[in-house]
């Protein structure tokens, strides 16, 4: 069994060396929460885990805008202010976003997960852990929207987790909310991978980029989420092979006017490739 934890602000203290020593393989770190709360212990975390040798990924709370009229919107800039404080990196876990409150209608929660998942899924390449449980996807309708995803369910006190309308196996099942590790004091969310899945099979693999992504391009550091898959389909590379500048596919979440650093970006980068011709 390949066990791992979660863990956020309320494990406020954690003796990593010890929980390596009880077995831990892999760590689950809240990064965020809605669109301006950040995980004060995440960086501290993360440090801690890998200087230990625990594998570590980051994770989004989501907190849908019951008052937005536009669920997708809302979706977006949250999971845009994820990306500004925990993008992946190769090594990483995959990305994971925790769907358990609602507070919209279900057509309303799918259009709002579909909107994040797809959102970090085009920035980063790769699909993201969902985080769920049984009885909360009743108020997504049953979807079976998102069985292509990864699933990290949340189940307790029976011996195989029940799985969500749509998929057939889970990745990461978390079986306890009040586990006892070594190394941190009081309860604390005990996972486990399922059988047959490995680290490897959950490990963050940058998707396939048009560019390297050089650190001295012109315009803000780091660049907005919209700007990698907008520059994908400029340039007609990644998912837009043979469709650059198509309008039918143009990216939805770039916005009407493209600021003149995006287009200095594209220069920057065509000279390079030439140069490597």
């Amino acid at each position: 069994m390949i066990k791992g934890i979660d863990v956020s602000n309320h494990q406020e203290r954690i003796d990593w060396s010890r929980v390596k020593a009880d077995g831990i393989s892999f760590a689950l770190i809240k990064a965020s929460e809605g669109t301006t709360f950040a995980d004060a212990k995440y960086r501290a975390h993360v440090t801690g885990a890998k200087a230990v040798g625990i594998k570590t990924g980051a994770y989004h709370f989501a907190r849908p805008d019951t008052y937005s009229t536009d669920p997708a919107k809302d979706a977006r800039a949250e999971a845009d202010w994820f990306l500004s404080l925990a993008a992946p990196r190769s090594g990483d876990l995959l990305p994971a976003l925790d769907l358990e409150t609602a507070g919209l209608s279900p057509d309303g929660m799918i259009e709002w997960a579909r909107a994040w998942l797809d959102r970090v899924r085009r920035a980063t390449g790769a699909r993201p852990l969902l985080y769920t449980y049984p009885y909360f996807w009743e108020q997504m309708g049953q979807t079976t929207a998102f069985r292509n995803y990864p699933l990290w369910i949340a189940n307790y006190g029976v011996s195989e987790p029940i799985l969500p309308a749509g998929w057939r196996r889970y990745a990461v099942w978390q079986y306890s909310a009040s586990g006892s590790v070594d190394g941190i004091p009081g309860r604390t969310d005990l996972n486990r991978l399922a059988e047959g899945v490995r680290l490897a099979d959950i490990t963050y693999r940058p998707g396939k980029r048009p560019t390297p992504r050089p650190q001295n391009l012109p315009g803000p550091v780091p660049k907005p989420a919209w700007f990698w898959p907008w520059l994908r389909w400029r340039m007609g590379v990644g998912e837009f092979v043979g469709l650059g500048m198509n309008e039918r596919v143009r990216p939805d979440e770039a916005p009407a006017e493209i600021p003149a650093w995006a287009f200095e970006c594209i220069e920057k980068l065509a000279k390079e490739r030439a140069k490597r011709a």
